[in-house]
């Protein structure tokens, strides 16, 4: 199934789907597909996979948590980035993103030149 067709894509899941998806660094949620079963059976520890290759999500539970959701689209994020830095970057980027949902807070535009593949910031005020 599609992402925009999943009846929990709504309120804080599709605020948290605008803010990773700025500078149209996410595919649609029309081209995303949410796996009902994944390709390969994970660990049970594994709560969430995403497909890079397919733009495809797999959550073990429905609705996913907002936290592991966002995890999850991060992995799916246009950027050139190793995946050592793409699961540092998941794993402590998604609470921050959850927060800036729950508050109804989407940037308007990216107003660093912050990019996924550089630790680096430089802000102009």
């Amino acid at each position: 199934m599609k992402l925009d067709k999943c009846a929990w894509f709504e309120d804080v899941y599709v605020r948290i789907y605008q803010i990773l998806a700025l500078e149209d660094r996410l595919p649609k949620p029309e081209e995303i597909e949410v796996f009902e079963k994944p390709p390969v059976e994970p660990r049970e520890t594994v709560y969430g996979q995403a497909y890079k290759n397919t733009n495809a999500v797999w959550f073990r539970t429905i609705p996913p948590a907002d936290w592991l959701f966002a995890h999850e689209l991060i992995h799916l994020v246009k950027d050139k980035k190793t995946e050592e830095l793409e699961e540092i970057y998941a794993c402590n980027l998604s609470n921050f993103i959850v927060v800036l949902a729950r508050k109804s807070i989407i940037p308007p535009q990216i107003q660093s030149d912050c990019t996924f593949s550089s630790i680096s910031f430089s802000t102009s005020f």
